[in-house]
């Protein structure tokens, strides 16, 4: 079957497409996203969680967290990606978060204070009197480096004990953990340090859950009382050994694999104050190969009883359904196949109330199934706007899909009336004499791919299917696919300034901007060149067009400064372009490095995304 394969990532996510001539929908590229400038050694998310803290580009890795914990430690609530609504701002090497859990309000302050130090403040606030196990500033140690470390305390009090090693802790201590009074701790392993200093003496408890170890530092006790506060300092220092050891990648130039499409990007027109500019400026900056817009159903046929096409022909025509059929044409006169994608149903085909979809999301349920007795309607109405926008607009769509419908954004469809449906509407379409397929999944999540599970075992359906598509809001797993953000229009912008969520100065590009357009420097036609990497941190791609002697090498760096050896450059190419995003470079060449044997040596920089590219 002939695939596309479209993956998108936490809503701000880059489409990297790929051309598909196998059964296969694994696709692997590089998933390595810088969260901060080199220089704020923080590493820190946006609900507010430190991941660790940089030293020389290397993350020295742990995890904090902010956690609200039951009566008898049985269970807790922490701070996490989509597990609350927090506010993020940061200004300069400063980062705050306020967020809150269970009639907790938090505000964390984060800032760097030293090479490989950062300061976290934590002001908590309780809104209703409540009794807990406590309210904790809770470090993760990850297993992988700490499982044999040793814990010394800071003054700690008489009766506690000044020296724990964490492997004498086990999870079978988890209900009544260690607990040990002090001003703070130095954490050392054999290759990591962390020495955590507290602006008083605070209760602190230790866990092991899984493989990690878990440090709870008090911030309010058991009985907490409404309108009870209180705000506490920690300054952590975190050392440990630099691993500079060489990289090497080998290139399998001899075996290419699947052909790159190129950078896609998603262009459903929301926000018409910010929308032009930033698309504008991604056209005119980004060799976009792909297009993604939306299907305004609900204005393209409010009334089931009425033809659209007639009423469109007739004058009627909603300006949203005008703006995105010119949005369509607009990709397609740049030659770009376009992708038509519905976020959400009339009220005449759906069963209930299209409210339905946000006001039981309490309750777990989003969405709204299409209505079974409206099928034939249904494939109708699509494909009337599929044909006008054709006849009227000159574009007929590569592909259709509903948005997210195994979770319900905001149709929503079990798996077997997802193919049954792909079948149906499938046909339907080509005895229009369209050539549009269907877009399969275009998932939630690239781990909710069991939705696709049924059409994919339909013989029935393949015929129909031009592509599979992810999203990846929740992340997925290295075995399944990797990704870029990204998105093209001012919603989970890559540009900043103009208004652009309310940020001030001219429009310019963010450092995701970067990484984008240096990932679209790969050549055209490219097919994947497979390779091997020695080292762990490092992730790359290579691709190359070898008729015309064209290669891009794609190296995210996590890690320090280090030699670099890629071998298996091809006969005839004997230099190679460096291009660098990092915190502080924008795709900025930084060099050229000469091939000789087939190997190019050259200095790999911290904690940044690097291109090598040959041009014959």
């Amino acid at each position: 079957m002939n695939r596309l394969i479209q993956i998108w990532n936490h809503g701000s996510i880059t489409s990297v497409f790929f051309r598909l001539y196998t059964s296969s929908v694994l696709i692997l590229f590089f998933s390595t996203i810088l969260q901060c400038p080199l220089n704020a050694q923080p590493e820190v998310m946006a609900w507010g969680n430190l991941t660790g803290i940089r030293m020389e580009g290397q993350l020295m890795e742990f995890e904090t967290s902010l956690r609200v914990v039951e009566k008898g430690w049985l269970h807790f609530n922490a701070t996490g990606k989509e597990r609350q609504q927090p506010k993020y701002d940061r200004e300069g090497l400063k980062q705050t978060v306020n967020t809150g859990i269970r009639g907790i309000r938090f505000l964390e302050m984060i800032e760097e204070c030293d090479k490989g130090c950062a300061v976290v403040t934590v002001k908590t606030t309780a809104e209703k009197d409540t009794l807990l196990e406590g309210v904790f500033f809770c470090i993760d140690l990850p297993g992988k480096y700490f499982a044999n470390a040793a814990v010394r305390f800071i003054n700690a009090s008489p009766d506690g004990r000044s020296k724990i090693l964490l492997s004498d802790i086990t999870p079978g201590d988890n209900s009544k953990p260690i607990k040990i009074t002090s001003k703070g701790m130095v954490i050392q392993s054999e290759k990591r340090q962390l020495e955590i200093n507290f602006n008083a003496s605070v209760a602190v408890f230790l866990r092991k859950e899984s493989e990690s170890t878990q440090v709870y530092i008090e911030l309010l006790g058991q009985k907490i009382k409404k309108g009870q506060e209180t705000q506490k300092t920690f300054t952590i220092k975190a050392t440990g050994v630099i691993d500079n050891s060489t990289v090497e990648i080998v290139l399998d130039v001899t075996n290419p694999g699947r052909k790159f499409e190129g950078l896609g990007g998603n262009f459903r027109l929301q926000n018409p104050k910010t929308d032009p500019q930033v698309i504008q400026y991604c056209l005119d900056n980004l060799r976009v190969a792909l297009g993604r817009v939306e299907m305004p159903w609900t204005f393209w046929h409010p009334d089931e009883n009425t033809s659209p096409i007639e009423a469109a022909i007739g004058g009627n025509l909603n300006p949203r359904v005008h703006a995105a059929m010119e949005m369509a044409q607009r990709l397609a006169r740049k030659g770009m196949p376009v992708i038509v994608s519905d976020w959400e149903a009339p009220r005449w085909a759906i069963l209930g109330d299209p409210r339905d979809a946000f006001r039981l999301r309490s309750k777990g349920i989003r969405g709204y199934q299409l209505n079974p007795e409206k099928t034939e309607k249904i494939y109708r109405s699509i494909g009337d706007y599929l044909v006008f926008m054709k006849q009227r607009y000159g574009v007929e769509a590569a592909m259709f899909s509903f948005n997210e419908s195994d979770l319900g954004i905001n149709v929503r469809h079990t798996g077997k009336e997802y193919a049954e449906f792909i079948k149906g509407l499938g046909a339907h379409l080509a005895s229009r004499g369209l050539a549009t397929k269907l877009l399969l999944g275009d998932n939630s999540d690239a781990t909710t791919f069991d939705f696709i599970i049924p059409a994919m075992n339909d013989p029935e359906t393949h015929k129909y299917i031009g592509a599979v598509s992810f999203h990846s809001w929740r992340g997925c797993t290295d075995e399944t696919l990797s990704i870029l953000q990204w998105q093209l229009t001012a919603d989970y912008s890559v540009l900043t300034g103009d208004g652009v969520f309310r940020t001030e100065g001219p429009l310019r590009p963010t450092q995701r901007f970067w990484n984008l357009k240096q990932l679209a420097s790969t050549p055209e036609d490219a097919f994947s060149i497979p390779l091997n990497c020695n080292m762990e941190g490092i992730n790359c791609a290579a691709f190359g067009n070898i008729a015309r002697g064209e290669y891009a090498v794609h190296i995210v760096n996590n890690g320090a400064e280090c030699r670099a050896l890629v071998k298996g450059i091809p006969e005839g190419i004997s230099t190679l372009e460096i291009f660098v995003t990092n915190d502080k470079k924008g795709m900025e060449k930084t060099g050229e490095v000469n091939v000789v044997n087939g190997t190019a040596e050259f200095m790999l920089l911290p904690a940044g995304f690097t291109t090598l590219i040959s041009r014959k």
